[in-house]
């Protein structure tokens, strides 16, 4: 399937770049990828397929040369499920991918596979064999802000803890799917 010809005109991305970068050292968002900050490699990456894409994170002027919206975290500093929340809740889009800036494996039809699913579920959510979640390369509709607001009120900081209080769909990751993130220097340079 040739994924370049896939358009997701209803649906918005949402790239979460506000974490700390603890392992790496530096902000990995800025980091080189394929001759341009990885960040940027990935806007690119999605905003063929999608109506919007949007920044959640909490330094808009860094990320301002990239022309798009950057949503700051309504609490800073209580980690990615508020990061998920806020962004959401300022999406002009009901459907809604979301992906980490250091998922750099950008699958166009396994998103799309999992934004078709999204409407009959809250939440589409890729699983592993092993069972592990994959909570930062799933799909989040905005008719589940409550029970996201009602988990961050609750002391919750898991993204995973949100799944119980709303329809959650988890779809089995195809076997030659890895999702690699770029969390160490070393992960980066394997990805690039």
């Amino acid at each position: 399937m040739n994924d370049e010809a896939i358009v997701l005109p209803r649906a918005a991305a949402i790239i979460l770049a506000g974490g700390k970068s603890g392992r790496m050292g530096c902000d990995k968002a800025l980091l080189p990828f394929r001759g341009q900050p990885a960040l940027q490699w990935l806007v690119g990456r999605l905003r063929p397929h999608f109506s919007e894409v949007l920044i959640g994170a909490n330094d808009p002027d860094k990320y301002a040369f990239l022309e798009v919206p950057v949503i700051a975290d309504k609490v800073p500093g209580q980690g990615p499920l508020m990061g998920i929340a806020s962004a959401l809740e300022a999406s002009p889009r009901e459907v809604n991918f979301v992906i980490a800036c250091d998922s750099l494996d950008v699958h166009i039809p396994f998103i799309q596979e999992m934004l078709c699913r999204a409407a009959e579920w809250d939440c589409v959510v890729p699983v592993h064999a092993n069972g592990f979640l994959e909570p930062l390369y799933a799909v989040y509709r905005q008719n589940m802000l409550d029970a996201l607001w009602e988990t961050l009120r609750a002391g919750e900081r898991r993204v995973r803890a949100v799944y119980s209080r709303c329809r959650t769909f988890y779809v089995p990751l195809p076997d030659e799917m890895s999702l690699e993130n770029a969390n160490t220097p070393d992960d980066f340079a394997t990805l690039a």
